[in-house]
């Protein structure tokens, strides 16, 4: 949901919040343009198109997150081995890098 704020310098500030989102905002020289700018953003993220904390958040980052869940793989293959590769050969990487790659060979393969 968008919060548009009157500055008292005459500008609007917009803020808009929505679950498993950070808080995005940016500020406006005019209502129209504000209201404008929201709607595009609450767009972007309903159709997967704004990524939220992947903008922000590495591999590495997702790969801490499930070694200290209590998520088990049960496969004779060595896991943390495999995370150890990952972190080291792309956990700099931004987690939206992952999603736009996907993203991309999902659209190249017209086969249905």
């Amino acid at each position: 949901m968008a919060t548009i704020r009157a500055l008292k310098s005459g500008k609007f500030n917009v803020q808009v919040r929505r679950t498993g989102h950070p808080p995005v905002s940016d500020t406006f020289d005019t209502m129209t343009a504000a209201r404008k700018w929201a709607r595009k953003i609450e767009g972007d993220i309903d159709e997967i198109r704004h990524y939220g904390y992947s903008r922000v958040r590495t591999l590495a980052d997702a790969i801490d997150a499930f070694e200290k869940s209590a998520a088990m793989i049960t496969t004779g293959d060595d896991h943390s081995r495999h995370l150890r590769w990952w972190r080291e050969h792309l956990g700099a990487r931004k987690l939206f890098h992952f999603i736009d790659a996907a993203r991309k060979r999902h659209k190249g393969n017209t086969a249905a």
